[in-house]
């Protein structure tokens, strides 16, 4: 029993394939709950084998491990999040006799202060704002988490993270549309771990994913137009050259990692149209995404995206 839901204990997947059921049973009875005799017909698809399940109300006999009160500690927005864990603050479920010193007990987790695989999980949540505000994990209709898939594989969608810190989910799903490959619910997250950044290299689809638009009007969004932008790597910078078919009146260009996180930017001059720029300094090997989101003079918005791979 995981703040997520119940599981199975095995060393197939994710960040237990290698390991040893010795230490995965440790692991879990360290910061979970241990069962056996769960009734094997609640794991479903739907469910991805154990979201929202809760083992001890389906016939398991708990036999190790901590005993959770259904709510959760809350300590405040999560900083420098690694895997279940923040540095400061997140959120956790409520043991047994242990209460919540120094936090506040809730029924539910702000989405804001869940650690990073609890996001990565699409773990229920309060987003504090059902109309699509920021700081959320993004959902459909049906409450079902959407992720979107990138070149450099399939994450979540939300905004509580790098780049889309600040933005609406609308803003984040139109350009999931519009420069990446297009919206997905139903993808199995399991998949989505520490080991692979939480998406790196995995394709919605082959994960389970089935493909929609969130706002309900289906787009195409298999292939992306050729951008008059090239973008390369040349002493220790990346430099961006960029015709655009209008003059641009406001703008950034931006270097980002894998994680989406940005590296550098510069901002675009006002009433120009060829646009060089160089971005970072003594940059890591690694992949890059220069990103432009810009308007033109007539209000247009702009959202470009090209790879850049830094070999050394």
């Amino acid at each position: 029993q995981w703040g997520t839901g119940c599981y199975s204990v095995n060393t197939l997947h994710g960040d237990n394939a290698g390991k040893t059921c010795e230490q995965v049973i440790a692991e879990c009875e360290a910061d979970g709950a241990l069962f056996h005799s769960v009734d094997p017909s609640v794991f479903t698809t739907a469910n991805n084998h154990g979201d929202g399940v809760s083992c001890v109300d389906n016939g398991g006999v708990q036999i190790g491990g901590n005993t959770f009160t259904g709510k959760f500690c809350n300590y405040g927005a999560c900083v420098n999040g690694v895997g279940d864990n923040c540095q400061t603050g997140g959120c956790y479920p409520e043991r047994v006799g242990e209460g919540c010193s120094g936090g506040s007990v809730v029924d539910l987790c702000p989405c804001a202060n869940l650690p990073p695989n609890q996001i990565a999980a699409g773990a229920a949540c309060d987003d504090g704002d059902t109309g699509g505000g920021t700081g959320e994990l993004c959902r459909d209709p049906q409450n079902r988490q959407l992720y979107c898939q990138w070149g450099t594989g399939c994450y979540s969608v939300n905004t509580l993270h790098g780049d889309n810190a600040g933005k609406t989910c609308e803003q984040v799903i139109d350009e999931c549309n519009t420069v990446g490959f297009g919206v997905y619910h139903s993808v199995n997250p399991s998949v989505l771990n520490a080991g692979n950044n939480f998406g790196d290299d995995i394709v919605c689809g082959a994960a389970g994913g089935v493909k929609v638009d969130a706002t309900g009007a289906l787009r195409s969004c298999g292939r992306r137009a050729a951008a008059p932008i090239s973008a390369f790597y040349t002493k220790g910078s990346v430099s961006v050259n960029w015709n655009a078919a209008s003059k641009i009146s406001s703008g950034t260009i931006s270097l980002v990692n894998i994680k989406g996180a940005a590296v550098a930017s510069a901002s675009i001059k006002a009433n120009s149209s060829s646009i060089s720029r160089k971005l970072g300094s003594k940059l890591p090997a690694g992949m890059y995404f220069v990103r432009v989101d810009a308007r033109d003079v007539n209000g247009k918005r702009i959202v470009l995206q090209v790879p850049v791979q830094i070999v050394k």
